[in-house]
């Protein structure tokens, strides 16, 4: 900006700032126009401001850029023409709908990678974009962009995370003084992603700065610490149960439940022990007797006096039964879980039945959530059953389902693909629906993802059936189970 265009901003500024009634609006210099004639003040202070706005932000010197060396050649070849169609389909003009088009670009990069293809030029800007977006997708993507998406990929900030080769991303590490000064949300991230590769680097860095953290800041990375979670993760817990932070030992003491061979666990088995009691001969049952005040030791171990409890002695059954091991109740009978809890029956021991159904959630004991699944309800408990069981028990969960929440539930609960069998029970289910828009809408990638192909022509069937909205979106899912087999095909 020039000497005189600076002077008239300067006035220009000190007009805006004491007002247009006590110091007149500076004319525009020369060179830029008269402006409009006869405008009033407030209105010439806001031309002026606009246009001085846009000179500042024109007249902004930069560095001469640095000569960009051009990309190495790529080493993948170029998939067959029709796969190169697909893609440009998905990504421009998907028939699936946005919801469902990233499903199906992460299947044509699998396939694209598997056989050592590359993706096309003119299409790297929105794959790159999209995976951005995406996190999944970013794997296959660092597959499949070669030399030139790398290229391009340094070339913005943005896409940064395409830059390196899975090679270089899987060694990358973390400095120390950098991690501090990052922002809490980007640090527990890191943690989350880490521990998927290297557990003990990630509580490396929790551990590297917990002293000066704050107790927002030390709960949040302690409970990333879930992923992934080992016994060597025992002695950063134990110290966080004397955190002088009452959100921080909250965070450590579920995780350590998780952990039936910790001290922790082994101390919460020694208090548990003596209030179970096998009776009878022909006709047996488990007493359970509710624990009595808890001394320091127990305190500190979580068995604490919360607010809003209707029984505080039957919430300490509870905590016992949640991080004691399960075999403590299997020792007692004699007995597989099964019968063990079958055995629980008492009323008294309803606090000690939550406190078992927290430990299997929390431990993912498969033979308790089958012994449990059949009476209590709860989803996550399905997730847990062996792969020979889990459809054949999520499809007799789909007949009793009380509400859109609970079938929503079992369905989420199966991972993707499904066999025929659950396939058709969830379209029988959903076809019974009195109004199925909203389940369709909240299950649409997993109704996609999920179904059968085989059962695409029930689909069709009931599509016609339904109202408009609804109908769209079902045609979507059957537009899905017709692309993902003609992927991989027009690779040929």
């Amino acid at each position: 900006m020039t000497t005189e265009l600076a002077e008239w901003w300067s006035q220009l500024s000190a007009a805006a700032l004491i007002g247009t009634t006590r110091r007149q609006v500076p004319a525009l210099p020369e060179a830029v126009g008269a402006g409009r004639p006869g405008a009033a003040r407030e209105v010439a202070l806001l031309d002026a401001a606009a246009l001085g706005s846009a000179l500042r932000r024109a007249g902004v010197r930069t560095r001469e850029p640095e000569p960009a060396q051009a990309a190495r050649d790529d080493v993948r070849g170029l998939p067959a023409p029709r796969a190169v169609q697909l893609l440009e389909l998905v990504l421009r003009q998907s028939p699936v709908g946005p919801a469902l088009a990233p499903e199906l670009v992460g299947h044509w990069l699998a396939a694209a990678a598997d056989l050592g293809l590359r993706a096309p030029h003119h299409l790297l800007p929105e794959l790159l974009e999209l995976a951005t977006a995406r996190e999944a997708l970013r794997a296959g993507v660092r597959r499949v962009v070669d030399e030139r998406g790398a290229w391009l990929a340094a070339a913005n900030p943005d896409w940064g995370w395409a830059a390196d080769t899975p090679e270089q991303v899987a060694m990358s590490g973390i400095d120390p003084v950098e991690w501090a000064r990052l922002p809490t949300d980007h640090r527990v991230a890191e943690v989350v992603r880490l521990r998927a590769t290297d557990a003990a680097a990630a509580r490396g860095l929790v551990e590297s700065t917990w002293s000066s953290d704050s107790a927002g800041d030390r709960a949040g990375l302690l409970a990333a610490l879930a992923t992934g979670l080992g016994p060597d993760d025992e002695p950063l817990l134990e110290r966080a149960l004397d955190d002088r932070a009452q959100r921080v030992r909250d965070v450590a003491m579920p995780l350590l439940d998780a952990l039936p061979t910790s001290a922790r666990a082994a101390r919460m088995a020694d208090r548990l022990r003596p209030l179970i009691q096998a009776k009878g001969r022909l006709r047996r049952t488990l007493e359970v007797e509710l624990p009595l005040e808890p001394d320091a030791a127990g305190v500190r171990d979580g068995l604490t006096r919360p607010k809003r409890v209707g029984s505080v002695r039957g919430w300490w059954l509870q905590r016992l039964t949640a991080g004691a091991p399960l075999e403590v109740w299997t020792d007692a009978t004699g007995s597989d879980p099964a019968t063990t809890w079958r055995l629980v029956s008492q009323q008294d021991a309803k606090d000690a039945k939550v406190g078992i159904v927290e430990a299997v959630l929390a431990r993912g004991d498969a033979e308790w959530a089958a012994a449990l699944v059949g009476e209590v309800w709860h989803p996550r408990l399905l997730a847990l059953l062996p792969a020979g069981v889990l459809e054949s028990t999520a499809t007799r969960q789909l007949a009793v389902a009380a509400s859109s929440e609970q079938l929503m539930a079992v369905v989420a609960a199966v991972p993707a693909p499904w066999g025929p069998a659950f396939s058709r029970a969830v379209l029988k289910r959903l076809a019974a629906e009195p109004d199925p828009m909203v389940l369709v809408s909240r299950l649409t990638p997993q109704l996609a993802t999920g179904l059968d192909p085989a059962t695409r022509p029930t689909l069709e069937k009931w599509q016609a059936t339904l109202a408009p909205g609804a109908r769209e979106r079902v045609a979507r899912i059957c537009q899905y189970l017709a692309l993902v087999p003609e992927i991989p095909e027009a690779f040929r």
